[in-house]
């Protein structure tokens, strides 16, 4: 092979185009490498961030999980908070019986297990409620509900969640038969 000595910008020839091609492909291949790329890294909580679409999905490590094979990652979000356990590291199988593949039922007892519940006292504490009281108005009195604004009662008392599990109060219907369970905190209050 001869070399020939070309002044700058004076190329020409076969040089010329096997230079061009190189730069060309050079080119394309990095443009489909980046086209492919969606910058995504974990953050410190395991959580997959995407620089194009913020928090979208659970990390590598928790999207292997055999759970993700059969249901979209969006499918565990809907009721429940999964995002917040998710980037906390918690695995599914920490509040879920994967092997029964049912429906798990929140309760005061699987929160129990991580969470220290003095804060909010199932006997005692109580939390905003969200729900349509219209439902609720034609087969009740305000006061049925509302014990401590409607103080009609001698020794009246708030309605505590522990005895809604019981079967008391809203528990009588919401059994998870006849309408849905008490235990599904998430329907009746915010978080």
């Amino acid at each position: 092979m001869i070399l020939r000595m070309i002044a700058p910008g004076k190329r020409k020839g076969p040089e010329m185009r096997g230079s061009r091609l190189f730069l060309s492909l050079l080119i394309s291949i990095v443009l489909l490498v980046l086209a492919g790329c969606d910058f995504t890294t974990e953050d410190r909580n395991g959580k997959a961030m995407s620089v194009k679409k913020g928090i979208t999905e659970p990390a590598a490590g928790i999207k292997s999980l055999t759970c993700f094979k059969c249901h979209p990652y969006k499918e565990f979000s809907r009721v429940f908070p999964h995002d917040l356990h998710i980037r906390a590291g918690l695995h599914c199988t920490q509040c879920h019986i994967i092997k029964s593949h049912k429906t798990h039922a929140l309760n005061k007892e699987t929160c129990k297990k991580c969470h220290n519940l003095t804060v909010l006292n199932m006997k005692t504490s109580s939390m905003p409620v969200r729900f349509n009281h219209e439902k609720h108005t034609e087969m009740f009195d305000c006061k049925d509900c509302h014990t401590e604004v409607f103080p009609m009662k001698l020794n009246g008392k708030k309605i505590i969640m522990d005895e809604i599990f019981k079967g008391k109060y809203c528990g009588k219907c919401h059994n998870g038969e006849t309408a849905f369970s008490s235990s599904d905190c998430n329907r009746c209050h915010k978080a």
